[in-house]
């Protein structure tokens, strides 16, 4: 089975290409270039929510989001 990454990079790409992913993990870099392996909940304009791999819930601004790395099977 093959992998395939999706790298959604600008506020608007985030918005709209995160919505079928509620429940899947995602891979969040912030702009201090720090990575957050999290499942995400839900996406606002303004902030992506989600549980990180600890069970604790996160509310990250889209302007604090460098970009999202979702793997996807195939």
């Amino acid at each position: 089975m093959q992998k395939r990454l999706i790298r959604l990079g600008t506020p608007d790409q985030i918005r709209t290409g995160l919505t079928g992913f509620t429940g899947k993990k995602i891979n969040i870099v912030l702009t201090d270039n720090t990575v957050v392996l999290a499942e995400l909940l839900t996406i606002s304009d303004a902030a992506v929510q989600a549980r990180n791999m600890r069970g604790q819930k996160l509310s990250l601004a889209l302007a604090d989001i460098y970009e999202i790395i979702i793997d996807v099977n195939d």
